[in-house]
């Protein structure tokens, strides 16, 4: 009984180790064809449910990721690709982050009133960022919609950074800002940018386990940009 009990744990030992090889061989495959569609489009594809789901999008236009239209020619994968312990491989941009507005200096008008600021973003969640120097009262709209009110800035003072939602196209800050005409704010909205040729992404196995971290053959398998893991 000892002896197969022995055994059935090699076997297991065994199977584990072919489902590692064969998650390695996977992710190997992965980082070709992530390169391969980069020659396409001029940059890594959207990592939708940070998964490989966006390579099964075909090209049509109404499929195509928004953004990514210009050369592509998916589908690149027929469906999302699964790793040998049954879990989606897992694969996440890492973008830099882009400057979308400012860092901008801004006094008081008088009399006080709006002074609106138009720029140009894609859609998603963006970071706005507000420096406070020596200002009593300030509130920041965005598209209309007031993201910062005075009590905010009067709790964060002399530092508030929130996420906001941006519009595709044109968006526009509004900002009244209420004091001594000395004090000032200093503002900036920050947002990821995948479009950017220094975005980079990593992409693996979870592992046995399926979940982030682990030891042994739960061990996360991830290959990052321009480098593998230590597995590898």
């Amino acid at each position: 009984m000892i002896l197969g009990a022995i055994g059935f744990i090699l076997i297991k030992q065994v199977s584990q180790r072919t489902k590692v090889v064969v998650a390695k061989t996977s992710i190997t495959q992965h980082v070709m064809l992530l390169d391969a569609v980069k020659s396409d489009i001029n940059y890594y594809p959207p990592d939708i449910n940070k998964t490989l789901e966006s390579l099964t999008y075909p090209d049509t236009d109404t499929a195509v990721p928004a953004g990514y239209t210009r050369g592509w020619r998916g589908p690149y994968l027929k469906v999302t690709p699964i790793d040998p312990w049954g879990a989606p491989y897992f694969y996440r941009l890492i973008c830099e982050m882009g400057t979308l507005f400012g860092p901008a200096t801004l006094f008081r008008t008088t009399p006080p009133s709006y002074q609106n600021f138009p720029f140009i973003a894609s859609a998603g969640t963006a970071t706005i960022i507000l420096e406070n120097n020596g200002l009593t009262a300030c509130s920041v709209l965005l598209n209309g919609v007031e993201v910062i009110t005075e009590s905010e800035f009067k709790m964060h003072d002399p530092y508030l950074e929130k996420t906001i939602t941006l519009l595709s196209g044109t968006n526009i800050l509004s900002v009244r800002a209420r004091s001594n005409k000395s004090a000032s704010i200093r503002l900036r909205i920050n947002s990821p940018n995948p479009f950017s040729n220094r975005t980079t992404y990593e992409v693996g196995s979870y592992g046995s386990d399926k979940k982030a971290g682990g030891v042994g053959f739960a061990k996360d398998l991830t290959w990052i940009t321009g480098q593998s893991g230590a597995d590898f």
